[in-house]
């Protein structure tokens, strides 16, 4: 029999018909996509309740509802989904900070066309160290300063897990056996075992010191600067144990001095002989000469031009020069200054320099020449400084309608500045002290003598994640056996942008007969001030000063107060504050000062 096939007949579509079911299709998909896609990014508003801080911070970090909503529109669907995902997500970002049985409530609800999603997160006990076994093997394993190490482990037993806690203190132990010199000291074995159940953690920790590295011969590559210099400036003893921020320091030093424009420092493990490592010390010559030109405005000196030069290599010995001019209408400086490295000459250098300075302010005005040889000491880190100076300073200086007078001092001194302040862009914590202590004698080639003390210091404190109070005081006190003989470049007086604002540049102090400021003795001047940060490079103002220049007793203390805003950079910031002295009678709001001025947070 034949065979027989059964097919459905086939019907061709005209191609409007095509045109028109396709056109159906994309109608009916679009709809379907518009359906699933009509939540907007940034619809749904999460609340988290039952931790705060660090913790808090990490469980947004991990909750794919907060993350995904930032990135795309969500569906209806997706929401949903996300939202059931969200316990488990919260409960493994708790995990780090030792909450392993974590509870979490969990809403989600739809009004008025947003999504509201709320987590409650009941934290339980947390896992504590039920026990841990902490050693070191390889060479280092005995050393009593690392057993000691050991001992000061941070996580204790009983204590809560904190993995990272645990990270850092593990980072620690092999940091301590670098410091010895067991610079590939490595954790061969890290294990935290973790019994939800029992709420107990075994922590087992064992890190291989590996072998013990010193220091071998340290040589130069470079034929630009006299070898015996250069051996000053290393400070890796041969036979001392390596240690690697010794190393960095010693490259800083290099750094620091400005004769080379790359310094590499390269230790040869490879070749290292009874654990003694050579250290080739590579240098490229720094282009002696760089000039520099600024032009800006501040209230106390107003518009003003500088420039400098500096010499950085002008022979294989090291010496060095600079020359600097300011031109303004108050105060105008000519300096030039010759440097000879000395002792360590990274840390250490003599330095001859002279400098002619011309001052009008409204009530004084001087001439003054100084001479100035001086032992310069400031450390790599640049925290402090240190000065022992000897001066020839001659003065020629007006006050008021007064005649010309005419002094010279031949002055000893010492000055020290310490400064610490934190690495960022908004500093929060911080604090620096400066003092100079100085003086003359008639019977030594002086025309008056004179002992003059100044103590400056100022201290940083944090106010919450974007606030700092900033404090503030300057000291000041003299003995001048002929007053009409002491320069008043060496006087005290007050007021203006680094004083008591709210009053002009040197405007008080004491005074005459004929009412002008004379400068004095001595000086008093405290302030306070609240800077809060607004937004990443802005930062609001308000501030109080107080004090005065006298010469017995501070009879009269001028406050000036208001407020400001300052733009930071990454090297300063640009101040404009508005300052009323509130101190003076019948004070008006138009009595407010402008300040302008650049500076640093200390």
């Amino acid at each position: 029999m034949p065979s027989h096939s059964t097919q459905a007949p086939r019907i061709k579509a005209d191609p409007t018909t095509r045109a028109m079911w396709t056109a159906l299709r994309l109608l009916l998909l679009l709809g379907l996509f518009a359906g699933q896609h009509t939540r907007a990014a940034n619809a749904v508003d999460v609340t988290i309740t039952g931790v705060k801080g660090s913790q808090l911070a990490n469980v947004r970090a991990h909750l794919s509802l907060i993350q995904r909503q930032q990135e795309e529109e969500l569906s209806d669907r997706w929401v949903r989904l996300l939202h059931e995902d969200a316990p488990d997500e919260i409960r493994r970002s708790m995990e780090p900070f030792g909450y392993y049985n974590v509870e979490v409530g969990s809403e989600l609800e739809q009004r008025d066309g947003l999504w509201f999603a709320s987590y409650k997160i009941e934290r339980g006990e947390p896992v504590r160290i039920g026990s841990r076994e902490l050693k070191y093997v390889g060479d280092g394993a005995d050393m009593p300063k690392l057993v000691a190490r050991l001992e000061k482990f941070r996580l204790k037993v009983g204590d809560r897990l904190d993995h990272q806690r645990y990270e850092d203190a593990k980072a620690r132990l092999i940091r301590s056996a670098e410091n010895l010199g067991f610079v590939k000291a490595e954790a061969v074995e890290a294990e935290v075992l973790v019994d939800p159940e029992a709420n107990t953690a075994a922590i087992t920790l064992t890190i291989d010191t590996g072998p013990r590295y010193f220091y071998g011969d340290v040589s130069f590559q470079q034929d630009f600067l006299d070898p015996a210099l250069l051996e000053r400036t290393v400070n890796l003893q041969p036979g001392e144990p390596y240690d690697l921020r010794e190393v960095i320091t010693f490259q800083q030093g290099l750094q620091l001095t400005s004769w080379a424009s790359v310094v590499t420092v390269e230790p040869d493990f490879d070749q290292a002989v009874e654990g003694r490592v050579p250290i080739a010390v590579k240098l490229e010559p720094i282009k002696p000469n760089r000039y520099s030109i600024g032009i800006g405005y501040e209230t106390d000196l107003g518009p003003r031009i500088s420039a400098r030069w500096n010499q950085r290599l002008i022979n294989s010995a090291g010496h060095q020069a600079d020359a600097f001019v300011r031109l303004s209408p108050v105060l105008s400086t000519i300096r030039g200054a010759y440097y000879i490295p000395v002792n360590n000459p990274v840390t250490d250098r003599l330095s001859t320099s002279a400098e002619l300075e011309r001052e009008i302010t409204s009530d004084t005005s001087r001439r003054t020449l100084n001479g100035e040889f001086a032992f310069i000491r400031r450390s790599i880190d640049d925290k402090n400084f240190y000065k022992a100076f000897l001066e020839y300073r001659e003065e020629r200086y007006e006050v008021g309608d007064d005649p010309t007078e005419r002094t010279r001092l031949f002055s000893l001194g010492f000055a020290r500045r310490f400064t610490e302040l934190q690495f960022k862009l908004f500093p929060q914590t911080g604090r620096s002290l400066e003092y100079e202590l100085r003086g003359a004698s008639s019977a030594i080639l002086s025309d008056t003598s004179y002992g003059r003390l100044r103590v400056a210091g100022k201290y940083l404190l944090p106010f919450g994640s974007n606030g700092r109070f900033r404090l503030a005081g300057e000291l000041g006190a003299a003995w001048v056996e002929d007053f009409e003989k002491y320069p008043t470049s060496l006087r005290y007086f007050a007021g203006g942008d680094s004083s008591i604002r709210g009053y002009e540049y040197k405007s008080l102090g004491p005074i005459d007969d004929n009412g002008n400021v004379t400068g004095g003795k001595n000086l008093l001047v405290v302030s306070g001030e609240y800077d809060h940060r607004i937004r990443k490079h802005w930062v609001l103002a308000s501030f109080v000063d107080a004090g005065n220049a006298f010469n017995e007793s501070l009879d009269d203390i001028n406050v000036g107060a208001g407020f400001g805003f300052r733009w930071l950079m990454e090297f300063g910031s640009v101040r404009v504050d508005f300052a009323w002295p509130i101190s003076d009678e019948d004070l008006t709001f138009s009595d407010a000062m402008v300040h302008l001025g650049f500076g640093a947070a200390l």
